[in-house]
């Protein structure tokens, strides 16, 4: 949905799909580093590390927020969308997967796997 938006901001159509790859690249970027740290943090420093990635993410959203046609470079927009989920990803899914892999033990495959109700 994010290239559509910005085609229709006045992006053209390949500068838009340049802008949205930076998405999943901050994701993925994060999550290393976050996975890293995770192990060596104690429970109260994950809390603020996480706390202080959300607000990170709650600030590159405000960018994000102002109009983009005209009033925002390529890369400003890249960068806020990069922030953003690097800011989002591993408050999002490392404490999750944590928790199974704590709790479930020699199981926890079986548990990620199997679906909530089923299909």
């Amino acid at each position: 949905m994010l290239p559509l938006y910005l085609t229709e901001q006045g992006f053209n159509p390949g500068a838009a799909a340049m802008i949205v790859a930076s998405y999943p690249l901050g994701a993925a970027f994060s999550l290393v580093v976050s996975g890293w740290l995770y192990d060596r943090l104690p429970p109260r420093q994950r809390v603020a590390y996480f706390g202080g990635l959300l607000l990170v993410a709650a600030g590159s959203l405000s960018v994000l927020r102002r109009p983009a046609g005209g009033a925002s470079s390529p890369w400003l927009l890249a960068a806020s969308l990069f922030t953003t989920m690097a800011g989002v990803a591993p408050a999002l899914y490392l404490p999750n997967s944590a928790l199974i892999l704590n709790h479930c033990g020699r199981y926890s495959g079986t548990v990620m796997c199997v679906p909530a109700r089923p299909c």
